[in-house]
């Protein structure tokens, strides 16, 4: 985590709750600067990708933008951090049975329709190693969604419990990070995280 100098990027790709993220970033004192290209984002040092719409509709576009290919080649960079939220963070993966469409490939696995068709909306305990310094039951973040992400335990750094079904809550492979839940939705404890994640 840096401090709140930092400038966070949002990646604007045609999806919601851009204006709620850039609420909660500005009321930790970042700067926050959106972006639809490269240009616009280069002197962010973290990069959110937002994400409340359609797996479809959001690889078109950034298929249309070209940020595809860029994403990918940020992965083997390094060069600075890109957090996923919810649909975002699906977006990383191989393959989503929303739309049977490709995703970004950049971390292996796929993501599926919950079983029975159930939709995860509410609040739940994510056990995870992030927020050292918060008890395990405080850490509770606001979900909504009706997609999950399949792949190795290996990306999985934080889990959820819903029903029977274990649910990949947060994942991370070098400096890609994903959460399936709303951090700007999930108030203190919400921002919380964002400050850990952000650098």
């Amino acid at each position: 985590m840096k401090s709140s100098s930092s400038i966070v990027g949002i990646l604007d790709y045609g999806v919601g709750n851009i204006f709620s993220l850039q609420q909660s970033l500005t009321s930790l004192g970042y700067s926050v600067v959106i972006g639809k290209n490269e240009r616009q984002l280069k002197k962010a040092t973290t990069v959110i990708l937002p994400g409340v719409g359609a797996f479809q509709y959001a690889i078109k576009n950034l298929k249309k933008s070209r940020m595809d290919e860029f994403l990918k080649s940020e992965y083997f960079s390094s060069s600075r951090r890109y957090i996923g939220i919810c649909l975002g963070m699906q977006l990383f993966f191989d393959f989503s049975e929303e739309g049977m469409t490709k995703g970004l490939g950049i971390i292996p696995g796929r993501v599926k329709v919950l079983s029975d068709n159930l939709c995860h909306v509410g609040w739940s305990i994510v056990s995870t190693n992030f927020l050292k310094s918060v008890k395990p039951h405080e850490k509770a973040f606001y979900f909504n969604h009706s997609y999950f992400v399949k792949c190795s335990k290996k990306y999985i750094n934080g889990k959820c419990i819903l029903g029977l079904q274990e649910i990949p809550s947060i994942i991370q492979s070098k400096e890609f990070i994903g959460v399936q839940f709303h951090p700007e939705k999930s108030q203190s404890i919400g921002k919380k995280l964002l400050q850990e994640l952000i650098i």
